[in-house]
């Protein structure tokens, strides 16, 4: 599989540049999404039930490719700030989804197009400038916002749009870091 990208940045002024890439991504589906079948089991002692759920693999499940899109602009200070925002897009074609058999098993099947943007910031500011950098002390956070994400599958000859599953509408880590010499280290949170 060929995945092409490449990526551009551009000086508008001393400190301030802008920034855009395009990227290709594939996913071959794994065994257990085209083969065989299997089943989930969780017991609940509280209520002394078991659910279970069988998933049956889709022999004729393809492999899910992407591609995305990103511009942004970024201002830099000596490496003492840094503040970068960035807009996002991503196609999926072919993703994989799961999908209920009318048997009520489990399955994957191929929606006919996913897509998701939003936008990433970026900020740190290192306060070891303030002793002429004989150490760091970056306190940085990152964060990502999605405006969208959203599949949409054929179901009964209709055609359905629903938000992705496992994906987070927001996340992002933050923390502050230590390094001299050869000494580092991080503290660190994500929400």
């Amino acid at each position: 599989t060929f995945n092409p990208s490449f990526g551009i940045q551009y000086r508008l002024l001393e400190n301030l540049r802008l920034h855009g890439s395009f990227g290709t991504a594939f996913s071959v589906p794994d065994a257990y999404k085209v083969a065989g079948k299997y089943e989930v089991s969780v017991y609940f002692p509280d209520w002394d039930y078991w659910w279970r759920q069988s998933y049956v693999g889709n022999a004729d499940l393809k492999p899910e490719k992407s591609n995305t899109t990103d511009l942004g602009i970024k201002y830099a200070i000596d490496n003492a700030l840094n503040i970068d925002l960035t807009y996002f897009t991503t196609r999926h074609t072919d993703k994989m989804v799961e999908s209920t058999l009318e048997s009520g098993d489990k399955t994957y099947i191929n929606a006919n197009k996913s897509n998701m943007n939003g936008l990433e910031i970026n900020a740190a500011i290192d306060f070891g400038f303030l002793a002429d950098n004989h150490f760091k002390l970056e306190l940085y956070s990152n964060w990502t916002f999605l405006f969208n994400a959203e599949v949409e599958i054929e179901k009964e000859g209709k055609t359905l749009t629903q938000d992705m599953l496992y994906v987070r509408k927001s996340s992002g880590n933050f923390g502050l870091s230590f390094a001299k010499n050869n000494f580092s280290t991080r503290l660190n949170g994500r929400y």
